[in-house]
């Protein structure tokens, strides 16, 4: 049986770095892409593609290292996530500053990877809309609690908030704001949006049960 787990879990490690390799290979090009783009708005397109993809691909290069092959160090996948998107948005005119607050939680493989895409939608957003006439800005993302106790994420910037203030951006039928949703509902997650003070997107997981006993 050991040897069995043993096999199993160095298959498992093989297939995250594969697949890690794939993805940072399609990342590679997206940037060479977008680096020869001369128009703006296919650089932000390929911009937007570069955070997710880059999201995936950290994730199983991180799956690959981790002592259990489906498991993930919380904070080292967010700090990815913050410098892929500094690296895929700021520009001569724009510079942001990404601070990322999260405990080294070790936790299950999917539930990382979502909140990492979620994440990188949310930071994605705050590039586009919360710097408006600025050139500069501070992006702040919070990780806090466990699994099993609940979880709490913020992510939240210093731009320009919400001007109107019937405004429901967590409401929006973007491609971003569908996939944050879609995530945070399979996660048993509950968003809240508020923009007095910049843009604040807060989300609350409920605590993952145990699996039960054999």
């Amino acid at each position: 049986l050991m040897e069995s787990l043993a096999d199993r879990d160095l298959l498992m490690k093989e297939l995250h770095h594969r697949t890690g390799n794939n993805l940072a290979l399609i990342v590679a090009l997206i940037r060479m892409s977008k680096t020869h783009s001369s128009h703006d708005e296919t650089r932000q397109v390929l911009g937007e593609l570069e955070t997710r993809v880059a999201a995936l691909s950290k994730a199983h290069e991180l799956m690959q290292r981790a002592a259990n092959a489906g498991t993930i160090v919380a904070s080292d996948l967010l700090n990815e996530v913050a410098t892929n998107a500094e690296r895929a948005f700021n520009a001569s005119d724009l510079r942001v500053r990404i601070v990322v607050q999260c405990e080294p939680l070790q936790m299950d493989g999917k539930l990382a990877v979502d909140i990492g895409l979620i994440v990188g939608e949310l930071i994605t957003n705050a590039y586009k809309h919360a710097f408006t006439d600025r050139c500069e800005g501070v992006i702040e993302v919070r990780l806090t609690g466990t699994p099993g106790s609940g979880l709490t994420l913020l992510v939240q910037d210093d731009g320009i908030g919400l001007t109107d203030p019937e405004a429901r951006p967590e409401r929006s039928n973007s491609l971003g704001w569908r996939l944050i949703r879609t995530l945070t509902f399979q996660n048993n997650g509950t968003l809240t949006v508020d923009g007095q003070q910049g843009l604040a997107v807060k989300i609350t997981f409920e605590p993952v049960a145990d699996p039960p006993l054999a």
